[in-house]
Parts: C-alpha cells; structure tokens; sequence
C-alpha cells in the first residue's frame, strides 16, 4: 500500500464511477425476468491493519480492523436506506478536508442520510451519500439537498409535523426509499 493524501476522494469517485458503469452495463446482461441486479457500497476510513495475513501455507492480501468492519455495516446499509453508496463521517470529513487544502481536491453533492448506530460502536454514527460530483449537480438536486436538510433539521428539533411535511413533498417530487 502507498500513502495517497486524497485517498478519500479517490474511493468516494470510485464509488460514483462503479455505479455509474454498473448501470451502463445491466441492458447488456442477460437477467432472467423480475431480477434486479443491485451493488451496494459502503466507505469508511481511517486505521487498519493491510498487508499479506495467514502462514506459510495459506496467505491472503487483506485489511483487518474496526475502520475495515464500519466500512462493512455501512455496505450493509445500503439497500435500507435505498442508497447505492453510503459513506462514513470520516469519509466526507476526509474529502471536505483535502478540497480545503492547497490545490483543492475533488468535490461531492452530499445528501446526509441518518446518524446510526452500528454493531460494535457505542455511538451513533453520521452516514451520506455521495450524489455526484459538484459540477454535475443542477438546481433541481440541489434543491432537493435543501430541502432534506431542512426535514433532517426539525426533525432533530422534535418539530415532527414539520419533516413529515417536507418529506411528502419530497417524494411526491421524487419517489425514493429515503423519503
């Protein structure tokens, strides 16, 4: 493994462009009817221990530890929360910091989807979805965007009737197993 600064973005991209060619690629499959062909991923970062694992006899490139583990409960997040990519905290913290560094690194349309608890963690932990790149983003989605945040808002201020509303409208406007 190689150091890269802008690690997080590299795989937030990654993720975005896996997507995108999985949805390129599913008319040219040949699917038995009423299947549905679905990859959900999941991001996280930070400590881990990465190298060649086992003994002499079996060895395995591998990556061990709970930054390793999160990143899987959030894979597992997925298909709930009716997102194809859901990324750690740490993940977007990571991205957001290195766009602010010298040079400016690649910028994401954030959607925040819930803060969860996941097994093993005694605390809740903020999760998103990476829309799309920023540039790629038009003023219908970055409504949208808003629009949630301001749901998430009065709904972490118990203003219950308030997110519901927002909620409605959102996915009268746009059908999605979030809203």
């Amino acid at each position: 493994p190689l150091d890269r600064p802008d690690h997080a973005a590299a795989a937030t991209a990654a993720a975005l462009d896996m997507q995108k060619a999985l949805t390129a690629l599913i008319p040219q499959l040949k699917v038995p009817e009423g299947a549905h062909i679905a990859v959900g991923i999941g991001l996280n970062t930070g400590r881990a221990v990465v190298g060649n694992m086992g003994s002499a006899y079996r060895m395995a490139y591998t990556v061990l530890g709970d930054t390793v583990n999160t990143a899987s409960r959030l894979e597992g997040l997925t298909k709930a929360y009716g997102a194809a990519v859901v990324v750690g905290d740490a993940v977007r913290q990571a991205v957001e910091a290195d766009d602010a560094g010298e040079g400016g690194g690649e910028r994401f349309l954030w959607r925040e989807l819930d803060r969860v608890r996941v097994k093993g963690r005694d605390t809740p932990l903020a999760i998103h979805e990476p829309l799309c790149r920023e540039a790629q983003a038009d003023a219908g989605l970055r409504a949208e965007v808003a629009a949630h945040e301001d749901a998430l808002r009065a709904y972490r201020e118990r203003r219950f009737d308030a997110a519901l509303s927002i909620w409605s409208g959102l996915q009268a406007r746009s059908p999605a197993v979030l809203y």
